[in-house]
């Protein structure tokens, strides 16, 4: 190829160039004039390189002399453009200078060429395509892996030879894009985060670093958790776990129950460590980013250092241990039963029935939910994950614990629910009521006819009713009280106050004393109701938290449209044609706002909401170098240390029973001894034996 402009941009190939500004750049076999080239493919005259014909780049004449290689069946390396079978080819540099032009061409090959149904499988017309590309990122979001993604292109491409490349090319597709983000996923998770801010005000987030600007600690939580936690966040449960991301840091989410009884997300956290101060600090985000109060009750299991934080934070919020955990023990604590029953007796406020009933918890007495959301949201996240890719993984489980929130809500609003009687209570009520809770409303009153009183005592302010089942003498009934001025009802069992819903006692009283026609407000609570989630929430700063989810709409219509076309295209060749024609123009003219506008680009980042991303890639190859130079650069996080990572202790049931005990070497039963070094089959003394036996 001759140089005709020398001041235009190109590239050129190392050594070529000569001081009469020619580069020769040549398409042929092999430069050794003394082989002979017998294989002339049979190509016709369109796709076959000509002398003299110009290209205004060399990717545009790798392009073209890569599709005529493909043709003649033989593949190219970049050197020369020459056959692959010439060897290695030299490296290209980039330089700004002239167009190209074919200077040599030698069409004959001294080797067989390969057929047309083998073609694909050469090195040069193997690639992973954008569009692949892009499947392969949502498959690994949903944890499809590589070997079954490939099954699935080669169902839609209709064969294996379609496909474009080898099951071992989509494997080094997806090594090269972990290579890419090696060493920048600590920026790219604060982008992300970043990012998501950007979409919607009301999301936030705090990251804690360390002395090295290595992450330590992080907070965050969107709109809708935000919104829940305003609506339902008057009890919550705090729990750990472990296994979620390559760190190991301890994953720390903050959980509830909605108005249809389902485990919702209020926040999350990462930290490194267990410690009293993590802890604090978490409890301290957490009561600065949510709206509203702090919860009337927090569940949590007996962590010490959990426990020392709450009581510093939230000192006048009841906190509540795990009766599930305290119970499980039992088993555990042969060896020092007397002791740690003791030790339970003394914290009997935090766990007993009896002791906790008087506070809403929402008929929550353990960490159950907790345990159950961290199995649902390891069905999603894995142990090997990096932040960036723990995030978009989270995302898509909490995405499905909404919608479950969101079908429940549809069912409300659609969905007639039957009464088992007609009574006006129940006709008031299952308009208010969400079905899972007016389902347990209509349990308990229909309970309510089978209930008798008695009068136990009567002052000027209080009445006192003893209730009990009708006959079932064996029944030691509730007391039920009546307070003259405020016109209150009030029932032993405590239901109404740790449920939110009226108990069968108070409402057998209603029945009996007053002209139950509807349940009075009082005892009705709004966070059980579907009208719950039309509340305006406000934060803090004034705020309104709104859940935005215009993207996402916006994407999911723009997505369905174009489905729509492209099945009306495949019906003919021309339609096919009409619609590429039209995507290509849409293309160039989208590329030009872009590039005018510039909105996509921040900080030599480029964000990318795609499906296939939710994934930031960074572009124009931001280096190590470059990272680390900056003021306020995130490094990744050290790996934490889990708790209980270290020596295992012995539990009571394990020492009591005497498992667990130090191997002492296997048993011989020729010495009928332990440690010996041997075992019955090497034993010496049993081979003696043997050998005078015999």
């Amino acid at each position: 190829m001759d140089n005709l402009e020398p001041g235009s941009d190109l590239f050129e190939i190392n050594g070529i160039r000569n001081n009469t500004e020619l580069e020769e750049v040549e398409m042929r076999e092999n430069a050794e004039e003394s082989l002979n080239y017998d294989m002339v493919p049979p190509v016709a005259n369109n796709p076959k390189p000509q002398m003299g014909q110009y290209f205004s780049s060399l990717n545009d004449g790798l392009e073209f002399y890569n599709a005529y290689a493909k043709e003649a069946g033989f593949s190219i390396i970049r050197k020369e453009y020459v056959c692959f079978k010439q060897g290695k080819g030299s490296l290209i540099e980039e330089a700004e200078k002239s167009r190209r032009r074919v200077n040599i061409f030698v069409e004959g090959h001294n080797h067989t060429l390969s057929t047309q149904r083998k073609t694909h499988l050469l090195r040069s017309h193997r690639e992973v395509s954008s569009a692949q590309k892009c499947l392969s990122q949502q498959f690994s979001m949903v944890n499809i892996p590589t070997h079954q993604q490939y099954n699935f292109l080669g169902v839609q491409a209709g064969g294996f030879e379609n496909i474009g490349c080898f099951q071992k090319d989509l494997y080094n597709y997806q090594r090269d894009v972990r290579k890419e983000l090696k060493g920048h996923d600590a920026e790219m998770f604060r982008e992300y985060l970043k990012s998501e801010e950007e979409k919607n005000p009301s999301f936030t987030y705090t990251i804690d670093v360390d002395d090295e600007q290595r992450i330590y600690r992080v907070f965050w939580a969107d709109a809708t958790s935000r919104r829940d936690y305003a609506l339902y966040g008057d009890v919550v449960v705090f729990d750990t776990t472990y296994n979620t991301n390559r760190y190991k840091l301890i994953l720390a989410p903050l959980m509830g129950v909605n108005n249809h009884g389902q485990t919702i997300i209020f926040g999350c956290a990462f930290l490194s460590d267990e410690t009293i101060p993590s802890f604090v600090w978490l409890f301290k985000q957490i009561l600065q980013a949510m709206p509203g109060d702090a919860p009337k009750m927090i569940i949590t299991d007996q962590d010490p250092a959990m426990t020392n934080a709450i009581a510093q934070t939230l000192p006048k919020r009841f906190h509540r241990y795990c009766s599930w955990h305290i119970l499980n023990k039992f088993s555990e604590k042969l060896d020092a039963f007397y002791k740690w029953l003791e030790s339970m007796f003394e914290i009997r406020l935090k766990w007993v029935p009896v002791y906790t009933s008087h506070v809403f918890s929402a008929e929550m007495s353990s960490s159950q939910r907790a345990e159950s959301s961290h199995s649902f949201f390891k069905k999603y996240v894995q142990e090997e994950n990096s932040l960036l890719d723990f995030m978009v993984q989270f995302d898509r489980g909490l995405q499905k614990q909404r919608h479950e929130a969101l079908i429940a809500d549809n069912k409300d609003v659609i969905e007639k629910t039957k009464l088992k009687m007609f009574h006006n209570i129940l006709v008031q009520m299952v308009d208010i009521y969400t079905n899972e809770i007016f389902f347990k409303f209509q349990r308990e009153l229909l309970e309510s006819f089978n209930y008798k009183f008695q009068i136990i005592s009567e002052t000027d302010t209080l009445r006192l009713y003893k209730t009990q089942r009708k006959n079932l003498e064996t029944d030691k009934g509730r007391q039920v009280s009546y307070e003259k001025d405020l016109d209150h009802i009030s029932c032993s069992c405590n239901k109404f106050e740790r449920m939110g819903i009226p108990c069968r006692h108070i409402l057998a009283y209603l029945h009996k004393y007053t002209d139950f026609e509807k349940l009075p407000s009082e005892y009705i609570l709004k966070r059980w109701s579907k009208s719950t989630k039309s509340k305006t929430v406000i934060d803090q700063g004034g705020m309104e938290i709104v859940d935005d989810r215009t993207y996402f709409l916006e994407r999911s219509r723009l997505s369905q449209c174009c489905l729509g076309v492209v099945n009306k295209a495949l019906t003919s060749e021309e339609a096919k044609q009409i619609l590429i024609d039209a995507l290509s123009s849409a293309e160039e003219k989208i590329n030009l706002l872009i590039a005018s506008s510039g909105s996509e680009k921040k900080d030599n980042y480029t964000v990318d909401y795609s499906t296939s991303g939710k994934r930031k890639k960074m572009v124009d190859c931001v280096t190590d170098v470059e990272m680390t130079e900056q003021a306020n650069c995130y490094r990744e996080p050290n790996q934490a240390r889990e708790k209980g990572c270290g020596k295992r202790f012995k539990g009571g049931k394990e020492k009591a029973t005497g498992s667990g005990k130090k191997f002492e070497g296997r048993l011989c039963k020729g010495y009928n001894q332990r440690g010996v070094g041997h075992d019955i089959r090497t034993c010496p003394k049993l081979a003696g034996v043997s050998l005078s036996q015999s």
